[in-house]
């Protein structure tokens, strides 16, 4: 009789604690943003060092400044200060790149980390062309965004030597 009891409240016990999990699961979704958009940027500073000529291998430090376009339903810093902070670390134009955007817009702002891999052919013209994309979270925000929490993913390319632009979707809460 003992363990029938004992066994019917460790079931009960369970049965509470996957009800609060689901609700709490439930809650969090239901507070993410969908949010998506597009940035033209254009490189402001760029320090980079040649690893080794022989087969292409370069390092940089950059940093690019632009604007960002809102490209979904929820008005996510449209029209916003883009300044994006790029490690690159590339072999004949392909490899891995990381670093950090911050999106501004009237004293609020979203902090992402962020990191990738670039990409580049050659056009039929002999000219290379170079695109990235990977994956961001969101680290920290100010203002409307105190306490941002999300994550996306992004797409671009270059159009020029020193401009590109990107294309990013994803979503967001803001937790305490």
């Amino acid at each position: 009789m003992r363990f029938s009891n004992l066994g019917k409240a460790a079931g009960f016990s369970v049965l509470i604690v996957m009800a609060v999990v689901l609700i709490a699961t439930g809650v969090n979704a239901q507070q993410m943003t969908p949010i998506a958009g597009k940035i033209t940027a254009k490189y402001a500073k760029i320090d980079s060092i040649v690893v080794s000529a022989t087969d292409g291998h370069l390092m940089s430090l950059s940093q690019s400044e632009g604007t960002n376009v809102n490209a979904g339903k929820t008005p996510f810093l449209d029209g916003g200060v883009a300044i994006n902070m790029t490690y690159t670390d590339v072999v004949k134009g392909n490899g891995m790149h990381q670093g950090y955007i911050n999106l501004m817009k009237a004293g609020d702002s979203a902090l992402a980390k962020w990191h990738g891999k670039i990409t580049t052919v050659m056009n039929p013209e002999g000219v290379p062309a170079t695109t990235f994309e990977g994956v961001f979270n969101y680290v920290s925000g100010t203002g409307a965004f105190a306490g941002i929490k999300g994550e996306g993913t992004y797409r671009g390319a270059f159009t020029s030597k020193t401009d590109y632009t990107v294309e990013w979707q994803g979503e967001y809460t803001l937790g305490k």
